[in-house]
């Protein structure tokens, strides 16, 4: 399993990336609304069924209904969401849901995939 520093650094790594992108655009790329806050942005969508928000340009997650942190790992899935749809000029989202092995080299990663996210988030 992952240590905790582990995550993040891998965090830390992607939020540099994605801090010099056009906001505007990631959201339109990755399906998420753009709200203003005071002073900011923040890009707004659902995760595992809850709303959050990623305060722009930290890319800090958030519940917007409740003050529940997001776990770290949960962040560093977000964050690289993020990249994937950033660097994606593919279709805009569905809706549709589509297995790991599914994604571009998922089934390479497919056995740390079950060990490192999904078994934990069950």
């Amino acid at each position: 399993m992952a240590r905790e520093d582990d995550y993040r650094n891998a965090a830390a790594i992607a939020r540099s990336d994605l801090a010099v992108k056009d906001p505007a655009l990631l959201a339109d790329r990755c399906g998420a609304g753009i709200a203003e806050k005071g002073s900011g942005t923040a890009l707004e969508f659902d995760f595992l069924g809850k709303p959050i928000q990623a305060a722009w340009p930290d890319l800090r997650f958030f519940r917007t209904d409740s003050d529940e942190d997001i776990p770290i790992q949960q962040q560093v899935l977000l964050l690289h969401y993020l990249q994937g749809a950033w660097q994606s000029s593919g279709p805009l989202i569905t809706g549709d849901w589509m297995a790991f092995q599914d994604v571009p080299e998922g089934r390479f990663y497919q056995d740390a995939f079950q060990r490192r996210a999904k078994l934990p988030l069950l």
